[in-house]
């Protein structure tokens, strides 16, 4: 276990050096924000990536099930992860199958596009053509952001 403690922690330098920062909005217990990133990386799905990552030779695909849904943190974590190692990670919540990928779900970041379909409205868009053209600017847009991330990190 203390392997897959230290692999996660390096994870999390690796992240935060290249701009990475853990959402505590995803903690509902009353605990100061320490706390909460501590919370956030006891999560199952990232503990069971770092095994996969120490237990396996690099470029395999890992494959996470759970029984629970994944955090909006994790989410974004397994997307970073998925990238900076090189790796396919497949994860099954209770809703979907998340397939990350150089720095994308197969989603579509979907609790992303929940949220600003409550927030936004378009006129002259139907609800269908938002969620396709929001998928497809979220996609833009993260791998962008990754790669950059990743490209800056890489050349240090």
């Amino acid at each position: 276990m203390a392997q897959i403690i230290e692999k996660l922690e390096r994870l999390g330098m690796e992240m935060k050096k290249s701009g990475y920062r853990r959402d505590t909005n995803f903690v509902l217990q009353d605990v100061e924000e320490q706390d909460k990133e501590n919370i956030l990386c006891g999560h199952s799905e990232k503990l069971a990536v770092c095994l996969g990552l120490l237990s396996t030779p690099p470029g395999t695909c890992l494959r996470v099930i759970k029984n629970l849904r994944i955090c909006g943190d994790c989410h974004n974590a397994m997307k970073f992860i998925a990238r900076f190692e090189g790796r396919e990670i497949y994860v099954r919540d209770t809703n979907r199958f998340h397939h990350f990928k150089d720095g994308l779900c197969s989603c579509g970041d979907y609790c992303k596009l929940v949220f600003i379909e409550e927030m936004v409205k378009l006129d002259g868009l139907d609800i269908g053509d938002w969620k396709e053209l929001g998928t497809e600017v979220l996609h833009s847009t993260q791998k962008l952001i990754v790669d950059s991330l990743i490209a800056w990190h890489r050349s240090k």
